[in-house]
């Protein structure tokens, strides 16, 4: 079976459980953590490809990569999934189905995901005039922007909202200028 397809069935329950329990929004923060600590660290991979590692100390890896930390504790709903993925030997999916977990929550809360990548550090006007520019498109849907630094861009932005993307960077009007003059340099060969 295909990663998409059991990452998805296995978030669809997790979701499901998660409003039974009326947990789906503290859930919904414990997947976002796990995700983007395990991005963050893809040597965990083999850890959980083990098969010495015991089932406990997979899902105490995996309630510290989704924020318990000390005293905090994960949310029953999701520590409980944590060991049912494990007793069924899908840990490998785990990053897979909490990214399929965080669509579906948005989707169910006509939620938004959009990332704006800079140069440097956006201001709060700026970071307000793009959000309004998104809901002009999406006015049914509550916008979540996200911030990236890539200083490669020189200056401007570039804006992802669903699958599409606005270039307004420097690095991507130089890009354009350079495909421009070698598609004129390349016509004036003929």
């Amino acid at each position: 079976m295909a990663i998409g397809i059991i990452s998805k069935r296995y978030a669809k329950a997790l979701l499901l459980v998660a409003q039974n329990d009326k947990t789906e929004d503290l859930v919904y923060q414990e997947m976002k953590s796990l995700s983007e600590v395990y991005i963050g660290n893809w040597d965990l991979k083999p850890f959980f490809e083990n098969p010495i590692i015991t089932l406990e100390e997979k899902v105490k890896v995996l309630s510290i990569l989704a924020g318990k930390v000390k005293e905090k504790t994960i949310s029953k709903t999701v520590e409980n999934f944590f060991r049912f993925i494990v007793e069924k030997r899908r840990e490998t999916f785990i990053v897979f189905i909490a990214k399929s977990y965080m669509d579906l929550y948005r989707k169910a809360k006509n939620i938004i995901s959009a990332e704006v990548a800079s140069a440097q550090t956006l201001d709060e006007k700026t970071l307000s005039l793009l959000r309004t520019f998104i809901e002009k498109d999406y006015s049914d849907k509550t916008v979540q922007l996200h911030t990236k630094i890539n200083e490669e861009l020189i200056g401007g932005f570039v804006l992802n909202v669903e699958n599409e993307k606005l270039d307004a960077s420097v690095s991507g009007e130089l890009n354009a200028i350079r495909k421009e003059f070698i598609s004129h340099h390349d016509d004036a060969r003929v």
